[in-house]
């Protein structure tokens, strides 16, 4: 999917746009998704996607949400007047997360819930930008079960 915009116009659904129970590898590009009475993006048991320079704004839940996902990219979105987080991850690891988070949502830029392996890794010389950073994007990470790795 690339170069559409979905302005939720279905108030009950929850979500512009939702992937279910899904191993096929699928790309979602340049693209737009806005003012959904919950999510703009929802992806529960998808592996294998990538979503890359999305625009999610004005949803009243999270910007995107993935839910026991393994082996996603979200790289170079823009998440912002969200009405909760920025990015939600739930249950899984190996999801690769390289987005824009700023400061206009209510709660956390990206929250991490439930997940075995936690890791952020940088390039040699970001990190000094990433702790500029790090306040104002508010990442929060709940119910951790393992270890913390590489965590800037």
């Amino acid at each position: 999917m690339e170069n559409v915009s979905i302005n939720d116009q279905n108030p009950t659904e929850g979500y512009c746009i939702m992937i279910r129970n899904s191993k096929v590898h699928f790309i979602i590009r340049n693209s737009n998704f806005f003012n959904s009475s919950g999510s703009g993006i929802g992806l529960i048991n998808v592996n294998n996607s990538m979503l890359t320079d999305i625009n999610t704004t004005f949803n009243e839940g999270n910007g995107i949400f993935l839910i026991n996902c393994n082996n996603n990219t979200l790289f170079g979105n823009n998440c912002k007047f969200n009405y909760y987080n920025g990015i939600y991850l739930h249950e899984r690891v190996i999801n690769l997360i390289t987005s824009k988070m700023s400061e206009e949502f209510l709660r956390y830029g990206i929250e991490l819930d439930k997940f075995n392996k936690i890791g952020i890794r940088a390039p040699e010389g970001a990190q000094e930008l990433f702790e500029l950073e790090k306040e104002k994007t508010k990442v929060k990470i709940e119910g951790s079960r393992g270890n913390l790795e590489n965590l800037i």
